[in-house]
């Protein structure tokens, strides 16, 4: 008796090669920053914020930039609820110059909807030599919830003024 194909079978085998190559293993959700509008700023959230903060963009990377000494601004944005369980990694492509390494507030913030503040990057931890940096961070062993649902950035001037965060990504991914 002839063996027949069903015709699902038969559809995905002429579908599945066109699709893009890393559409299939890459797993991950990524910030585009090809619009920085989705970026608030969220003076209220510090008790001296600067008054003259920017972000902009070219399409790829985000710019936020912090002018006066001692201030500091923070811009937060919704993101799709993304799991922990499956993507469990946070990677984090930046450039920074004259940020207050001092502080331990964080330089990126997830909301886990749980912890009151779920810093997996601090200020302190950046390096602000103004060249090119990878930063991973394992998220199961900080995260008290199994999703985060936004995220924000801070940046702080030290005493020099003049601070920028160049971002060109962010990732939560399930392999570093």
């Amino acid at each position: 008796m002839p063996r027949t194909v069903p015709l699902t079978l038969i559809l995905c085998a002429f579908l599945l090669p066109s699709a893009p190559a890393g559409d299939l293993d890459d797993f991950h959700w990524r910030e585009p920053f090809d619009h920085v509008e989705a970026w608030s700023a969220r003076p209220d959230w510090l008790s001296e914020p600067s008054a003259t903060a920017t972000v902009s963009g070219d399409g790829q990377t985000a710019c936020f930039q912090v002018q006066e000494p001692r201030r500091g601004m923070k811009w937060s944005r919704p993101i799709p609820v993304t799991s922990l369980k499956e993507l469990p990694y946070l990677v984090v492509r930046y450039r920074a110059e004259n940020l207050d390494t001092t502080s331990t507030d964080y330089l990126l913030y997830l909301d886990d909807r749980k912890q009151e503040q779920l810093s997996p990057l601090r200020l302190c931890d950046a390096a602000a030599d103004g060249q090119w940096h990878v930063a991973a961070v394992d998220l199961g062993s900080l995260a008290d919830s199994d999703a985060v649902y936004a995220m924000a950035v801070h940046v702080r001037a030290g005493s020099e003024g003049k601070a920028k965060l160049w971002l060109d990504s962010i990732a939560l991914t399930d392999d570093v």
